[in-house]
């Protein structure tokens, strides 16, 4: 594994997800279960507490999670405003 390879969110990468979670028409409960539909894997206090900064948030996590709020960004005509981090 390459040393500079990001594993997990960074806090300034949350910002994008809180951000967008702000920004969506997705209420917290509602944004975890398309989350899960997207293959996402925490339990709701989990990522609550990712968002939080207070455990780490994997990247693919990360991504699940900004595809869900992105799906509603999209459904609003909004395009994808959470930005997916690096592979």
């Amino acid at each position: 594994m390459d040393g500079d390879e990001v594993t997990s969110a960074r806090s300034e990468d949350l910002l994008f997800l809180r951000a967008g979670l702000a920004l969506s028409n997705l209420g917290d409960d509602e944004a975890w279960v398309q989350y899960l539909a997207m293959g996402g894997e925490l339990g709701r206090h989990e990522l609550r507490a990712a968002l939080r900064g207070c455990r780490d948030l994997p990247v693919g996590e990360y991504n699940r999670f900004a595809a869900a709020l992105n799906d509603d960004f999209v459904d609003q005509e909004k395009g994808h405003l959470v930005p997916y981090l690096g592979s």
